[in-house]
């Protein structure tokens, strides 16, 4: 008697299913405190990024070349200090060998030395791998639920406005 076996064919992943598999498997990248942050609040670093997307990256064989859309740079005053200004805007090329993508980071830094330019590009790709990636936080807490000028509960600085007294800080909140 003579059986035959049916053969096994091995599709491969095309670049989305390899984008998709590695969102599944990075897991979250928590927002951890940074001790120097004067504001005291949560943030991916670009390390943080870099760390937990390489190993995946290179398991699924995917490359990310970047090209410099524009760049631009100003001598700016900052009260009483010089600084310069950054304004990157990058397109990100990800690719399998077989297949491109194309995703876009942008970003402005202000530093008063030498280091704006490459700020600027940091934080455009680890903004744009966050969104490529649908990278996620453990967080808890809603940041637009925070006003960006003392980082406070919207809903307490109209309070606090109200009684004409001070809001508590999202780092009070947090104690």
């Amino acid at each position: 008697m003579f059986t035959t076996k049916t053969p096994t064919i091995k599709m491969e992943k095309t670049l989305i299913q390899k984008i998709a598999a590695i969102t599944g498997e990075l897991g979250a990248i928590n927002k951890e405190r940074k001790k120097n942050s004067p504001l005291n609040y949560g943030y991916q670093s670009i390390d943080d990024v870099v760390n937990a997307l390489n190993p995946l990256l290179a398991k699924y064989e995917i490359a990310i070349f970047e090209e410099i859309i524009s760049l631009e740079t100003s001598d700016v005053s900052v009260g009483t200090k010089q600084a310069v200004r950054a304004n990157v805007q990058i397109a990100y090329h990800v690719t399998d060998g077989k297949t491109t993508i194309v995703t876009h980071g942008a970003a402005i830094k202000i530093d008063y030395s030498d280091k704006s330019v490459t700020q600027a590009m940091s934080m455009a790709y680890k903004y744009a791998m966050i969104r490529l990636f649908a990278i996620r936080t453990n967080d808890t807490l809603d940041p637009d639920e925070f006003a960006a000028d003392h980082y406070a509960p919207i809903s307490d600085l109209a309070k606090a406005k109200q009684e004409n007294k001070p809001a508590k800080t999202q780092a009070e909140m947090l104690a």
